[in-house]
């Protein structure tokens, strides 16, 4: 049981790792103006509203590689119930993604796209974790 629960920890760990470089990259490629200060919520959804949609798409993106590769992770740690460890890391990027969605003004397509990854990439990582490290020879 404790090493299931580290695996749910090790994937959320892995999943917030891969999310943060995506986003890195999004804003080394359209980076904020020198003067925001993101301690205003004004200013934020100002910076927001004019984003290019392919910040956007990188947003979704990492949403959706954080949590494949963090399902992958904790299916590949998880003792038992492998499927279901990759499953609640993707609840809970899910419910953290929603806390940031609706957090920070988005526009409805990414908080509808970003919400709909979560659980089919966390699954799709368990999936081809137990493809790559099953013990049985074939």
């Amino acid at each position: 049981m404790i090493r299931n629960i580290l695996s749910v920890v090790v994937g959320l760990i892995s999943s917030f790792f891969v999310i943060e470089v995506i986003e890195i990259i999004g804003f080394k490629l359209y980076p904020p103006p020198s003067t925001m200060n993101f301690s205003t919520p004004d200013a934020v959804k100002e910076y927001i509203a004019s984003s290019p949609t392919i910040v956007f798409v990188l947003v979704v993106i990492g949403y959706a590689a954080g949590a494949f590769v963090g399902g992958m992770v904790a299916s590949s740690l998880a003792s038992t119930k492998k499927t279901a460890n990759a499953i609640s890391v993707g609840g809970i990027l899910l419910g953290l993604g929603a806390f940031n969605l609706f957090s920070i003004p988005h526009p409805i397509w990414v908080i509808i796209l970003a919400l709909l990854v979560f659980f089919p990439c966390s699954y799709l990582g368990s999936v081809v974790s137990n493809k790559l490290f099953s013990k049985e020879k074939k």
